[in-house]
């Protein structure tokens, strides 16, 4: 390979599948930082706000709800109202659990727990990603 030449994985995908749904909901930020596309949601019953699901967690944050379709960035703590997919399908592989990897720690109890919402996480091999092998 010549020393000029630079590989780059270009990814044209999203998260959503087909068939999604949305609605305006409010994000509750504990600080500055970024919830990217795949991020599962789940309602805080304290406030009655959006969190990042939470597998261990309390106060209903661990009952997956929605699922965010593009990056949400705070600059600080505090509340964001955001458009959020309430149902439909997505890819599985996309899907993030808690800040986690996309896809790494999405299992059967989480898929059928966003299934009782109507969000069916599909399996799919994806055919939009450019990967010169990188």
């Amino acid at each position: 390979m010549p020393d000029n030449y630079a590989a780059t994985r270009v990814d044209r995908g999203s998260v959503i599948h087909s068939n999604a749904l949305f609605r305006w909901e409010t994000l509750k930020f504990a600080g500055a930082g970024t919830w990217n596309a795949g991020t599962i949601l789940a309602r805080d019953n304290t406030d009655d706000k959006l969190v990042q699901y939470d597998p261990a967690g309390d106060n209903d944050t661990d009952v997956p709800i929605a699922v965010l379709t593009f990056d949400v960035t705070a600059g600080e703590a505090g509340d964001l109202h955001r458009r959020v997919m309430i149902a439909g399908n997505v890819r599985e592989q996309r899907l993030i659990v808690n800040g986690g990897d996309p896809g790494a720690d999405v299992d059967g109890p989480l898929t059928d727990a966003l299934r009782l919402y109507s969000i069916i996480p599909l399996s799919v091999e994806e055919q939009n990603v450019d990967d010169p092998g990188v």
